[in-house]
């Protein structure tokens, strides 16, 4: 995967597996708490990875490279610190604010990892791809929300903070653990740092049980069919391959395809309640496109291709 006309068709496709994800979340929160949501997600996915590498044949195939004792604790405390409660602090934010102030937080996404890359992965962004970046912000937040100033509510600004809050975490753990990849490969770091993710599912909601509560009031399709979509599409291929390309992709190419949930999630929503399509929905999608444009010809032109770790696989 390190031709880069693949890697910007692969991450496109990952971006439109992820794009379900909140639709997924919300139809599961009809049976059980967000709480037990995060906590019957992130575990079984993390069991479901660490009993496939117990394969050496899926270790081969995956060229599987386990980091360092340094990297493996990196890892782990990146998800038990940053990653896991990322999570929770959004679905406890959600209770204090509105999936349209979120969306536009959402849209920040791109700029933190950014940031990120710059300055813990020392990668360096031209300036058309900067371009790209922004236009992707732009496109994105055009498409959730139109062409307008946000009107973020103070009587929401708690939840907002939070989940602003979630954002740069969840960020910086990608940007952390990312480094690690580097070193090793993509699986490799993200099973270490699930094991975190895990570990903070289960310490968080017992320090903040009150807040956090663990219910689940009906097991049947409604709850486990999504739950499996979250399980197996957004956690095993979409974040497992997403690390993958990691391995030799510069972070600050790939965020450039975050943008394209946008449109992909407006379209999901007229097919499932026919919410309409706006105009700001087409123009957002466009710029989208522009910058996904631009980042494939930068990266074409630059021939920017990072080294393959000097580590035989596990």
């Amino acid at each position: 995967m390190s031709n880069p006309r693949v890697q910007l068709a692969i991450l496109i496709a990952l971006n439109l597996i992820w794009t379900p994800v909140n639709f997924a979340i919300t139809a599961a929160s009809e049976f059980a708490t967000p709480t037990a949501i995060a906590v019957l997600r992130w575990i079984p996915l993390t069991a479901f990875i660490w009993a496939g590498l117990q394969f050496a044949s899926v270790r081969r195939v995956l060229q599987v490279v386990i980091p360092d004792k340094k990297g493996r604790w990196v890892c782990l405390l990146s998800g038990f610190l940053l990653a896991g409660p990322s999570h929770l602090i959004y679905y406890f934010a959600l209770q204090q604010t509105n999936s349209v102030d979120t969306t536009i937080i959402n849209t920040t996404g791109p700029f933190w990892i950014s940031i990120g890359a710059v300055a813990l992965l020392r990668e360096q962004i031209s300036f058309r791809l900067w371009v790209a970046i922004l236009l992707g912000i732009v496109g994105a937040y055009g498409v959730a929300i139109g062409f307008q100033a946000p009107a973020l509510d103070s009587s929401r600004m708690t939840g907002n903070l939070l989940y602003l809050l979630g954002s740069l975490m969840e960020s910086l753990s990608f940007v952390v653990v990312t480094r690690i990849v580097r070193r090793s490969s993509g699986v490799g770091a993200f099973s270490y740092e699930l094991i975190g993710i895990s570990l903070a599912m289960i310490v968080v909601p017992l320090i903040f049980r009150s807040a956090m509560p663990f219910e689940v009031r009906q097991f049947g399709p409604g709850f486990l069919g999504p739950l499996a979509f979250l399980i197996f599409g957004a956690g095993l291929i979409a974040w497992g391959v997403w690390y993958i390309i990691a391995e030799r992709a510069p972070v600050s190419y790939m965020i450039v395809t975050l943008g394209i949930q946008a449109p992909a999630a407006a379209f999901l929503g007229y097919m499932l309640t026919r919410a309409p399509i706006e105009t700001h929905t087409v123009a957002g999608t466009a710029l989208i496109i522009l910058a996904l444009v631009i980042s494939a010809v930068n990266r074409k032109n630059s021939g920017e291709e990072l080294p393959i770790p000097p580590v035989e696989p596990s």
